[in-house]
């Protein structure tokens, strides 16, 4: 019974190793800094102040000081940002975040000639014109992104694949406008054009859709990359003073992560 019995204290200690399991618990909070750009097509909004010369669709080589090209029905348009983006994890599956972003676009509006018309002033009988080589406004915003991400697979990868969906809430903070003429006398009518130009909604808002990677492992820096697709919210917006804004986008983004904390060690039996 006695050499039974210090048997028993001698695997006892074995048994247990045998069953213990080690359980690695990562940072659930992680400081984030993002950049990427998001591509629109919109259609155009002409100014009233614009003429078009409906001599031009009959005669393509006609040019006089009073004819100019005409204006494209669509525009292709790019918005810029960087931001930060803190993230926490709730699972090892679900992750939110929340941030703030700041982004920046520029937009130019001309025809296919070498200029187009820009109506100054109206009086009686007589309309005053100037000719515009192009229109250019750079605006610039702060947003506020919601995001939610979800992970398919469970275990922390070197390579893992995730979707999200986010909301973006965007507000303008400051919009410049520009004029080029063909003729340098013509400048001191570009404070009248800017004014008549006006500016971008002040608030405008995105629903995203997208698939990722992420590299590296949760527990020291690591990186990922994103295709998404911002999906307009508010109807009747503009992204520029020219540029209605369009249903659907496409967007690339970038984000680089660095864990709050160190990762920690624990077992069960």
């Amino acid at each position: 019974m006695k050499n039974v019995i210090l048997l028993i204290l001698f695997f006892s200690p074995l048994v247990l190793l045998a069953q213990e399991e080690k359980i690695y618990e990562y940072p659930r909070l992680r400081w984030g800094v993002e950049a990427g750009a998001d591509m629109f097509s919109g259609n155009t909004i002409k100014n009233s102040n614009i003429r078009e010369s409906q001599s031009y669709y009959y005669d393509y080589y006609y040019n006089d000081l009073y004819y100019g090209g005409f204006m494209f029905d669509s525009y292709n348009y790019t918005r810029y940002y960087i931001g930060l983006k803190p993230e926490y994890s709730l699972s090892n599956r679900f992750v939110v975040a929340a941030g703030l972003r700041f982004s920046f676009n520029k937009s130019n509006f001309n025809s296919d000639q070498n200029y187009f018309l820009w109506k100054i002033s109206e009086e009686n009988l007589t309309t005053n014109y100037v000719r515009v080589r192009e229109v250019n406004q750079n605006n610039f915003y702060a947003g506020v992104p919601l995001e939610i991400k979800f992970f398919p697979g469970q275990n922390d990868m070197i390579v893992r694949q995730y979707f999200k969906v986010g909301m973006l809430f965007n507000f303008l903070a400051a919009s410049h406008n520009s004029v080029s003429f063909i003729d340098d006398n013509m400048e001191k009518y570009a404070g009248e054009i800017s004014k008549q130009m006006g500016k971008p909604s002040f608030q405008s808002g995105y629903l995203y859709l997208g698939i990722g990677l992420k590299f590296g492992r949760m527990n020291h820096p690591f990186g990922s990359i994103e295709l998404q697709a911002p999906i307009r919210v508010f109807k009747d917006k503009k992204l520029a003073s020219f540029i209605k804004e369009p249903e659907v986008g496409f967007g690339l983004q970038t984000t680089f992560y660095i864990p709050a904390g160190k990762k920690k060690l624990s077992y069960t039996y």
